[in-house]
């Protein structure tokens, strides 16, 4: 009865008989959220693999999401993490607001509001919240976009809803009257960007819809002008789009064959098409019809700010106003305005920006690109700190890596969970400790085992092994035989909503014999006698 508690109480010592020897194992975890970056009119946000969000730059009006603004807390240097969200999914930085998608599609935003901008039914003018509150009424959303002083959701069903400021139509729903809570707009939507002070659409079939302000020509109509435009038109003269980026003035649309497309103002240069013949200061006056931006292919993302980017597979690539390094060529001087698409140099202007995963810019003049490693680079204004490397006031020519929490070392989008486990592999022995989910575990040799010999006359017909992770078995028994050599997973899963949570691996193991099967259920249950040895296994 002695070796029998033993054998059914076991919890950290594996197989007694000697098959099993030490091999590492991998602990794993789903990650919640894609890890993207946002950049808004003067400050930034991130969302890490976690579903958590964090904000730095300007916080006049609470837009970084932490409780403070203003005066009290007028901007930060560095990263802090946005009170009280999780399980987002997407975020959308707009001009003194921030919009976050949760993946109950769900919608939240923080941030000035007087205008209606965070959709939550406030209709004061100085309205504003500094920490996130859920926009009224909408389910089901899958993406969102924050303009000026407007928002975007498109839900799954392809409608596409919009709030607050509207005096330029830039909502879409026929009026000029701001809205408060969301109002329907569009049917049949595959994607959204919110401008400066206009709108854009993408249908399924490639089709681009635009609508408010016409300013600076991005309705792409042929011509400019200083009246409201509330009811969608689609854009002629571009079909096959895939990817549109709405900027300050200026439009920018992904072809599905890497091309991309401009139309818009062209002042500083920011369609990408060149000088005039003869004048290399004078950017081609834009007739604001889409034209094809030369020099660029293979192009799998685009963002438009006061300059406009393209990713590929070689780096960034960027055109338009450099007057503060928004072009991140090292140089903010002579020649101001890059007419002509321009490789992104590296951080510290060595080499060219490489290894990016995604780009953005938008209703400012600063620029943020994510890395395949999860580190976050930017560059160009940085007048409150919306670089995120630790300092205000000093723009940045070339891009500079955002520091992490607390201004030491650098912020990594890609969050490695800490576990505490045990794990066993066959032919191994059972360990625990902590350790970032995906990293490799080691699993030591048991310091001690015991090896029993049973005194009957019987035969062992092999083992099996029952794994459980706090009560719940995760694997089941399985004989050791058809195991012997090969790696074996103790770890299914990280445990279930949690970053930083005891698992205790159970290990049980039994002795089967053929005499033993045939036995009458009185021989069954009588004591059987062993005799057993403890040795060293290391």
């Amino acid at each position: 009865m002695k070796a029998k508690r033993i054998l059914s109480i076991l919890l950290t010592l594996a197989l007694a008989c000697g098959l099993l020897a030490a091999t590492p194992t991998t602990a794993s975890a789903a990650d919640i959220a894609t890890p993207m970056v946002s950049a808004g009119g003067a400050h930034s946000l991130a969302l890490k693999s976690d579903g958590t969000v964090y904000s730095w730059g300007w916080n006049a009006y609470g837009q970084l999401g932490i409780g403070t603004y203003g005066t009290a807390d007028p901007y930060r240097t560095t990263p802090v993490q946005v009170s009280g969200l999780s399980g987002v999914k997407a975020v959308s930085a707009g001009g003194g607001f921030s919009l976050a998608l949760k993946a109950d599609g769900t919608v939240w935003a923080w941030g000035t509001g007087g205008g209606g901008q965070l959709g939550d039914g406030e209709t004061n003018g100085g309205h504003y919240s500094s920490t996130p509150v859920r926009v009224s009424g909408l389910t089901n959303v899958t993406a969102i976009s924050a303009g000026i002083d407007h928002s975007l959701a498109l839900k799954s069903d392809g409608t596409l809803w919009a709030w607050g400021e509207n005096q330029n139509g830039e909502l879409g729903d026929g009026t000029t009257t701001t809205r408060y809570t969301p109002v329907q707009v569009m049917t049949g939507v595959i994607a959204i960007a919110a401008g400066h002070t206009y709108s854009l659409a993408l249908k399924s079939g490639g089709a681009v819809w635009a609508w408010g302000s016409n300013w600076s020509g991005a309705l792409a109509n042929g011509t400019t002008d200083s009246n409201a435009h509330p009811t969608p038109a689609q854009v002629s003269g571009v079909s096959g789009i895939t990817a549109v980026a709405a900027g300050w003035n200026q439009v920018l649309a992904l072809k599905n064959d890497g091309t991309v497309w401009a139309w818009g103002e062209n002042g500083s240069g920011q369609l990408g098409i060149g000088a005039v013949p003869g004048y290399p200061n004078n950017p081609i006056p834009p007739d604001y019809t889409p034209v094809q931006v030369p020099g660029l292919s293979g192009v799998s993302a685009v963002a438009a700010g006061g300059a406009s980017l393209a990713l590929k597979g070689d780096g960034v690539w960027a055109w338009g106003p450099n007057y503060h390094g928004q072009c991140g060529q090292g140089h903010s001087d002579y020649p101001q305005i890059i007419m002509l698409p321009a490789q992104v140099k590296g951080v510290g202007g060595s080499g060219n920006l490489t290894g990016v995963t995604a780009i953005t810019t938008h209703l400012g003049d600063h620029c943020l690109a994510l890395k395949s490693d999860g580190t976050v680079v930017a560059w160009g204004v940085n007048e409150y700190g919306q670089l995120g490397d630790g300092t205000s006031g000093t723009q940045r020519l070339t891009p500079v890596q955002v520091k992490d929490v607390g201004g030491t070392g650098w912020l990594n989008l890609k969050v490695a969970s800490t576990i505490t486990t045990y794990a066993l592999t066959v032919n191994g022995g059972t360990g625990g400790g902590s350790y970032a989910v995906g990293a490799t575990v080691p699993i030591p040799t048991l310091t001690s085992q015991r090896r029993c010999k049973r005194t009957q006359p019987e035969k062992s017909a092999g083992s099996w092994q029952q794994l459980k992770v706090n009560g719940q078995e995760i694997v089941k028994p399985t004989h050791l035989k058809r195991l012997y050599g090969k790696p074996f997973q103790a770890l299914q899963k990280a445990p279930k909503n949690s970053n930083m949570r005891p698992v205790m691996v159970k290990i049980m193991v039994r002795q089967r014999t053929a005499a033993r099967n045939g036995r009458t259920t009185e021989e069954k249950q009588k004591p059987q006698s062993q005799s057993c040895q403890d040795f060293a296994a290391f």
